[in-house]
């Protein structure tokens, strides 16, 4: 039986900010698991390849790669630490690798264009703004499918106001599935 043994991987040199390469670090604590086994990275830690590491070493294994870590690739994993705000324009564009939460404030009627740099199973929030003029609507590209839960999305018309419209990536259909849709906050 393991015993309760935890690796913090910030001790062996990860910054954890979601930039840096963090995958030396992550061996590290790797190396320093007793024979015993017990978990390292108690938290998300980025690493080679974009990847984020997370688990338990278990007794018995040998704990000499990041493989035995489980790699997270979901993309709320991959969460920026501050919300993208987008450039307003008649087809706002998106670029999905900046993050998971993406604001714009509305001066006009407008397109959400379709976002590049997806990845699959990527959940993300768009939070339209309206401005102080309010009543701007929001047409979404086809890349967006609405289904019969959420069918269409009107936006709230109050001046300075703001919806959110949450949708997860799905890269066999090259769709962005609209799951979530929250009016006038």
């Amino acid at each position: 039986m393991a015993s309760s043994y935890w690796i913090n991987v910030l001790d062996y040199g990860a910054t954890g900010n979601g930039s840096t390469d963090d995958t030396t670090a992550v061996q590290s604590a790797i190396n320093a698991v007793p024979s015993s086994g017990g978990t390292v990275a108690t938290g998300f830690v980025y690493g080679a390849d974009s990847a984020f590491y997370e688990g338990d070493v278990s007794a018995g294994t040998a704990p000499t790669q990041a493989q035995h870590l489980t790699r997270k690739d979901y993309a709320d994993s991959k969460v920026s630490p501050a919300p993208v705000t987008l450039t307003d324009a008649a087809t706002i564009a998106t670029n999905a690798a900046l993050g998971n939460l993406f604001r714009v404030t509305l001066g006009g009627n407008r397109t959400l264009g379709t976002p590049t740099n997806p990845t699959d199973g990527q959940r993300a929030v768009r939070e339209p703004i309206q401005d102080g003029t309010g009543s701007r609507t929001l047409t979404l590209s086809s890349a967006f499918g609405l289904g019969s839960t959420i069918s269409s999305v009107t936006l709230t018309t109050t001046a300075n106001k703001r919806d959110f419209v949450t949708a997860v990536y799905n890269a066999s259909k090259s769709k962005w599935y609209v799951i979530d849709f929250v009016k006038g906050h």
